[in-house]
C-alpha cells in the first residue's frame, strides 16, 4: 500500500539560503519534523518561488548575494503579510535585526547554527501559521 501526503495538509517551510549544504540539511531535518520544505538559493529566487507557491513561513538566511535576508523578509511582511517571516546567521549586524524586529518584518531571529530548540521553533512557528491558514474562514465565491 502506497502513503500519498497531499502538500496542502503539511505545513508549508520556504528556505532561503546561499549554501547548498545547509539547504540540504534544513530540508532534511525539517521534512522529518512534517514539514513540506522547498528552497531556493537566492532572495530573488525566494520571491519567484512566492509568486506562484503559498508557504506559511518563510526561514532566510541573512547575508547572500543580491537581496539580503531582511530586505526578502521586507519584502515577503509587504506583499504576504500572513506568512512567518524567520531570519537566521551566523553574523549580522545587530541594527538591521533590531529594526526588522520593530517593524514586525522580521518575526524571530535565530542564530546558525541551529540548534534543537531553534528546530523547534521554526516547527512551532510553521504549525502555527499553518493552522491559522486553514481555519480562515473562506471568501464566498463571487455571484
Amino acid at each position: 500500500m502506497e502513503s500519498i501526503v497531499r502538500e496542502d495538509l503539511l505545513p508549508t517551510i520556504l528556505v532561503v539560503d546561499d549554501e547548498s549544504s545547509i539547504l540540504r540539511v534544513l530540508a532534511r531535518v525539517l521534512g522529518r519534523q512534517g514539514m513540506m520544505v522547498h528552497t531556493a538559493n537566492s532572495g530573488v529566487q525566494g520571491l519567484l518561488f512566492l509568486e506562484k507557491e503559498q508557504v506559511d513561513l518563510v526561514l532566510s538566511d541573512q547575508i547572500m548575494p543580491g537581496l539580503t535576508g531582511a530586505q526578502l523578509l521586507a519584502e515577503v511582511a509587504h506583499r504576504w503579510p500572513d506568512t512567518e517571516r524567520i531570519l537566521m546567521s551566523g553574523h549580522c549586524d545587530p541594527d538591521i535585526v533590531a529594526q526588522g524586529l520593530r517593524s514586525e518584518e522580521i518575526g524571530c531571529f535565530l542564530i546558525k547554527p541551529l540548534n534543537a530548540a531553534a528546530m523547534r521553533d521554526i516547527q512551532e512557528r510553521a504549525t502555527g501559521a499553518y493552522q491559522r491558514r486553514i481555519n480562515r474562514p473562506k471568501a464566498p465565491p463571487p455571484p
